[in-house]
Protein backbone atom coordinates (compact mmCIF):
# COMPACT_ATOMS: atom_id res chain seq x y z
CA UNK A 1 0.00 0.00 0.00
CA UNK A 2 1.27 3.49 -0.88
CA UNK A 3 1.39 5.94 2.00
CA UNK A 4 0.87 9.69 1.82
CA UNK A 5 4.55 10.38 2.38
CA UNK A 6 5.51 8.19 -0.55
CA UNK A 7 3.14 10.14 -2.77
CA UNK A 8 4.70 13.45 -1.70
CA UNK A 9 8.21 12.23 -2.45
CA UNK A 10 8.48 12.07 -6.19
CA UNK A 11 11.37 11.44 -8.49
CA UNK A 12 10.54 14.50 -10.56
CA UNK A 13 13.41 16.97 -10.32
CA UNK A 14 12.48 20.46 -9.17
CA UNK A 15 13.79 23.35 -11.24
CA UNK A 16 16.69 25.23 -9.76
CA UNK A 17 16.36 28.74 -8.39
CA UNK A 18 17.47 30.55 -11.55
CA UNK A 19 14.80 28.86 -13.66
CA UNK A 20 12.12 29.65 -11.10
CA UNK A 21 13.18 33.29 -10.85
CA UNK A 22 13.10 33.66 -14.64
CA UNK A 23 9.69 32.00 -14.83
CA UNK A 24 8.28 34.37 -12.21
CA UNK A 25 9.87 37.36 -13.96
CA UNK A 26 8.21 36.40 -17.25
CA UNK A 27 4.86 35.89 -15.49
CA UNK A 28 5.13 39.28 -13.78
CA UNK A 29 5.92 41.03 -17.08
CA UNK A 30 2.98 39.41 -18.84
CA UNK A 31 0.74 40.10 -15.85
CA UNK A 32 1.65 43.78 -15.93
CA UNK A 33 1.04 43.86 -19.69
CA UNK A 34 -2.52 42.73 -18.98
CA UNK A 35 -3.27 44.71 -15.81
CA UNK A 36 -1.68 48.08 -16.67
CA UNK A 37 -3.96 48.96 -19.64
CA UNK A 38 -7.02 48.18 -17.52
CA UNK A 39 -5.69 50.36 -14.71
CA UNK A 40 -4.97 53.18 -17.17
CA UNK A 41 -8.47 52.86 -18.64
CA UNK A 42 -10.06 53.12 -15.19
CA UNK A 43 -7.89 56.08 -14.12
CA UNK A 44 -8.58 57.93 -17.37
CA UNK A 45 -12.31 57.38 -16.97
CA UNK A 46 -12.19 59.34 -13.70
CA UNK A 47 -10.63 62.46 -15.28
CA UNK A 48 -12.33 65.50 -16.74
CA UNK A 49 -12.41 65.86 -20.52
CA UNK A 50 -9.80 68.64 -20.35
CA UNK A 51 -7.45 66.55 -18.18
CA UNK A 52 -7.62 63.63 -20.58
CA UNK A 53 -6.43 65.74 -23.50
CA UNK A 54 -4.14 68.31 -21.88
CA UNK A 55 -2.41 66.20 -19.20
CA UNK A 56 -2.92 62.56 -20.17
CA UNK A 57 -0.02 61.18 -18.10
CA UNK A 58 -1.04 62.59 -14.72
CA UNK A 59 -3.19 60.88 -12.12
CA UNK A 60 -6.38 62.66 -11.05
CA UNK A 61 -6.39 64.10 -7.55
CA UNK A 62 -8.57 62.50 -4.89
CA UNK A 63 -10.67 65.65 -4.67
CA UNK A 64 -11.17 65.79 -8.44
CA UNK A 65 -12.44 62.29 -9.28
CA UNK A 66 -15.22 62.47 -11.87
CA UNK A 67 -17.56 59.63 -10.89
CA UNK A 68 -20.35 61.35 -12.80
CA UNK A 69 -18.61 60.29 -16.03
CA UNK A 70 -20.14 56.85 -15.50
CA UNK A 71 -23.64 58.26 -15.01
CA UNK A 72 -23.20 60.46 -18.09
CA UNK A 73 -22.04 57.48 -20.19
CA UNK A 74 -24.94 55.35 -18.90
CA UNK A 75 -27.54 57.96 -19.88
CA UNK A 76 -26.15 59.48 -23.07
CA UNK A 77 -24.90 56.20 -24.52
CA UNK A 78 -28.19 54.34 -23.84
CA UNK A 79 -26.09 51.81 -21.96
CA UNK A 80 -29.01 50.40 -19.94
CA UNK A 81 -30.81 49.28 -23.09
CA UNK A 82 -27.71 47.64 -24.53
CA UNK A 83 -26.90 45.99 -21.20
CA UNK A 84 -30.40 44.54 -21.03
CA UNK A 85 -30.07 43.18 -24.57
CA UNK A 86 -26.75 41.57 -23.67
CA UNK A 87 -28.18 39.93 -20.55
CA UNK A 88 -31.17 38.59 -22.49
CA UNK A 89 -29.11 37.24 -25.39
CA UNK A 90 -26.45 35.71 -23.14
CA UNK A 91 -29.00 34.11 -20.82
CA UNK A 92 -31.08 32.64 -23.64
CA UNK A 93 -27.92 31.43 -25.39
CA UNK A 94 -26.69 29.65 -22.26
CA UNK A 95 -30.07 27.96 -21.73
CA UNK A 96 -30.32 26.90 -25.38
CA UNK A 97 -26.75 25.55 -25.54
CA UNK A 98 -27.21 23.67 -22.26
CA UNK A 99 -30.42 22.00 -23.47
CA UNK A 100 -29.02 21.10 -26.88
CA UNK A 101 -25.75 19.84 -25.38
CA UNK A 102 -27.61 17.64 -22.91
CA UNK A 103 -29.71 16.13 -25.69
CA UNK A 104 -26.64 15.56 -27.89
CA UNK A 105 -24.71 14.02 -25.00
CA UNK A 106 -27.57 11.62 -24.27
CA UNK A 107 -27.81 10.56 -27.91
CA UNK A 108 -24.07 10.05 -28.31
CA UNK A 109 -23.70 8.13 -25.04
CA UNK A 110 -26.73 5.81 -25.39
CA UNK A 111 -27.05 5.02 -29.06
CA UNK A 112 -24.43 3.29 -31.20
CA UNK A 113 -24.26 4.21 -34.86
CA UNK A 114 -21.60 4.44 -37.51
CA UNK A 115 -19.24 7.29 -36.58
CA UNK A 116 -20.49 7.63 -33.01
CA UNK A 117 -17.00 7.17 -31.55
CA UNK A 118 -15.55 9.74 -33.96
CA UNK A 119 -18.33 12.16 -33.06
CA UNK A 120 -17.72 11.48 -29.37
CA UNK A 121 -14.02 12.31 -29.73
CA UNK A 122 -14.78 15.47 -31.70
CA UNK A 123 -17.02 16.68 -28.87
CA UNK A 124 -14.43 15.58 -26.34
CA UNK A 125 -11.72 17.56 -28.14
CA UNK A 126 -13.49 20.77 -27.25
CA UNK A 127 -13.63 23.65 -29.67
CA UNK A 128 -16.62 22.74 -31.82
CA UNK A 129 -18.33 26.10 -31.90
CA UNK A 130 -20.23 26.90 -35.07
CA UNK A 131 -19.15 30.28 -36.43
CA UNK A 132 -21.85 32.18 -38.31
CA UNK A 133 -20.88 33.33 -41.78
CA UNK A 134 -21.56 36.85 -42.97
CA UNK A 135 -23.95 36.91 -45.93
CA UNK A 136 -22.60 39.88 -47.85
Amino acid sequence: MITGQQLCKSNIPTPDLAVRVMAYAVLIVFGMAVVYPMFWLFVTSLKTDEAVFFSPFTLPGWDNLQWRNYMRAWRSGNFGHYFGNSVFLTGSGVVLVTLLSAMAAYGISRFRFRGSRVLFYIFLAGDHEVTPLDEE
